[in-house]
């Protein structure tokens, strides 16, 4: 007898479900994202015979895939790393043609719109930024920030395929899985065009990373109408610029200084966090952190609850004599 479970596979005459396939999509972001999906993949389907594929354009850079059971190369002729509609295109032909039981991708610039476009087009549904995956029996739980990081939501989901976006932060690689991993080309079906025209490129560089700093002055929402000012702060403090989500949001700094478990974990010796309310989503990015300053008009902000030092008032005003402070105790 075939027992109901929220997660398909392939079973056997019995009814019993003999392997489950995984698809991961590797978008080509900057920060490696192979590791933390197969991690993922192994926590949603922990079989050994259970096989895990991660899907990429061709012209992209490989990453390790010593633990996949495939590498199925997008043939990309055409196809863009933000070309979203096309790709989107891609995945579905791949599924329709290997019916995995899961989709997973990557809580990056790519991912977060690729995920619920194809989401939509399977009509499946979308957990979107799982930060931990638990399995007991046949269910299977997705944890993930809710109320803008005030709490954790547990969601079991009953739609295939299963589709979730997943903070890369959260999961550490599994080492035990060991698979000789082989390579599979995948021609796309016939590729549109969007309309979309790239008009200038340039490659950021960022001369400092967040995670070795001792000194951070990070900028949240409440700083995002001075958030340049930041910058002189960090210099005469001889410490570097950091950010939280809402800031990397809304396009005024660059996900490479985010703080936070979408972001980058940070242990610096003080942290500046100025017009950072504090989600529990930032919060987890910080660690063994010696000093924490908050500057914010909300004193009972939950970052402000767990600093050593809390400034009630205006950001960009403490921001201004602070800096005048420092200048005047130099001149003496």
């Amino acid at each position: 007898m075939r027992v109901w479970r929220p997660y398909t596979g392939s079973f056997g005459k019995r009814g019993i479900r003999i392997m489950a396939k995984t698809l991961v999509y590797i978008d080509g972001e900057d920060v490696p994202q192979e590791a933390a999906l197969l991690a993922a993949a192994c926590r949603v389907y922990p079989g050994k015979d259970d096989e895990v594929y991660a899907a990429s354009l061709d012209d992209l850079p490989t990453g390790d895939c010593r633990g996949f059971d495939g590498r199925i190369r997008i043939k990309s002729t055409g196809i863009e790393p933000w070309d979203v509609s096309n790709i989107v295109d891609c995945l579905e032909a791949l599924y329709r043609t290997y019916r995995f039981d899961c989709i997973l991708t990557g809580v990056s610039r790519w991912g977060a719109r690729i995920a619920p476009a194809l989401a939509m087009r399977l009509r499946t549904g979308l957990i979107a930024e799982v930060t931990e995956i638990n399995r007991a029996a046949d269910l299977v739980e997705f944890i993930r920030p809710a109320y803008s990081g005030k709490l954790y939501a547990c969601i079991r989901c009953k739609s295939v395929p299963v589709m979730a976006s997943i903070n890369l932060n959260s999961f550490e690689p599994e080492t035990s899985r060991v698979r000789a991993a082989k390579t599979i080309p995948f021609f796309p079906p016939l590729i549109r065009d969007t309309g979309i025209v790239l008009l200038k490129k340039e490659k950021r560089e960022l001369p400092y990373d967040i995670r070795d700093c001792e000194l951070l002055v990070s900028g949240g929402g409440g700083a995002a109408r001075y958030f340049n000012k930041l910058n002189a702060l960090a210099a005469v403090l001889g410490g570097k610029v950091a950010a939280s989500r809402s800031i990397v949001d809304q396009g005024i700094a660059g996900r490479e200084i985010q703080v936070g478990q979408s972001g980058k974990t940070v242990s610096p010796r003080l942290y500046f966090a100025v017009g950072i309310h504090g989600s529990l989503q930032h919060i987890e990015g910080l660690k063994d952190v010696e000093t924490i300053i908050s500057v914010n008009t909300d004193k009972n902000a939950p970052l402000c609850c767990i600093s050593d030092l809390v400034v009630e008032g205006d950001g960009s005003a403490f921001i201004d004599k602070l800096i005048a402070f420092i200048a005047s105790q130099k001149s003496e």
